[in-house]
């Protein structure tokens, strides 16, 4: 906590103000949808085995490395900065495609999941949101690489350009009154991206999502044991019976299959 008494550690409220502006403009409902979205695609089997199997065709361990020390890509690895990183680059941006993901952004959370086990993040940079604000002219005179300009093109096609006199009620009531022409535009464009089911990912409460996790990972159990374990891990209340046990089991299963 800053000491307003002592310059030193005082704070400019100037600052503080703009901070708590832009972490609140990232607490959106688009970035909690496509953060769920890519927490489901973690958890499905083509996913799992594709993690599996660049481990071990890239000589990563089984589990990722074990250091106090994330970093990217990680000193212990043998092919650190080589043709084989690359090489290794070339195939997560390609599941990004599978995905219909920025590669720039999530690129990073695949790599987390691959070294190390670690993930997935709710993050707050840009790409991790269903739409991001660009300034377009800058975009012209500063562009892009083409693999990056190539994602921001195929998974944001439309933009509101915004006049530099337009105030926030102007805006809104813009996009109210004209959504149904972007409405228009976006099932146009989601003709290429038919595929993708982001935005259809249907989640449960946080408590709710990690009990059928937990479910799931025993259900080699018999059932009356999962629910035995149900009762000493969430209490007497908070149990089910072993035909419901079996229905979350056999849901989970079905969304894990692939998205």
């Amino acid at each position: 906590m800053a000491d307003s008494k002592n310059p030193e550690y005082a704070t400019n409220p100037e600052e503080d103000k703009w901070a708590k502006k832009y972490a609140e403009s990232k607490d959106t409902q688009g970035r909690t949808k496509l953060y769920n979205y890519f927490v489901e695609i973690t958890k499905t089997e083509p996913f799992i085995k594709k993690i599996k199997d660049l481990r071990k065709r890239y000589d990563i361990p089984e589990d990722g490395f074990n250091t106090k020390e994330m970093i990217f890509p990680p000193e212990e690895w043998e092919h650190r900065f080589s043709g084989t990183q690359k090489k290794l680059k070339s195939e997560i941006y390609g599941m990004c495609k599978e995905y219909g993901l920025h590669f720039l952004s999530w690129s990073s959370e695949i790599e987390s999941i691959l070294f190390y086990n670690d993930g997935p993040h709710l993050v707050t940079d840009e790409g991790f949101d269903v739409c991001m604000f660009s300034d377009l002219r800058n975009e012209v005179e500063e562009p892009f690489g083409k693999k990056i300009q190539d994602d921001d093109n195929l998974l944001f096609p439309l933009a509101v350009r915004i006049s530099l006199f337009a105030s926030q009620r102007d805006i809104i009531d813009f996009v109210r009154k004209n959504f149904f022409l972007i409405k228009g535009q976006q099932e146009y464009y989601l003709k290429e991206m038919k595929d993708f089911r982001i935005g259809r990912v249907k989640t449960k409460k946080e408590k709710v999502q990690k009990r059928n996790d937990f479910i799931y990972q025993n259900r080699h159990l018999p059932r009356r044991n999962i629910m035995e374990l149900l009762t000493d891990k969430y209490g007497a209340d908070n149990t089910l019976d072993v035909g419901y046990i079996g229905k979350i089991i056999s849901l989970e299963r079905k969304r894990r299959k692939e998205l």
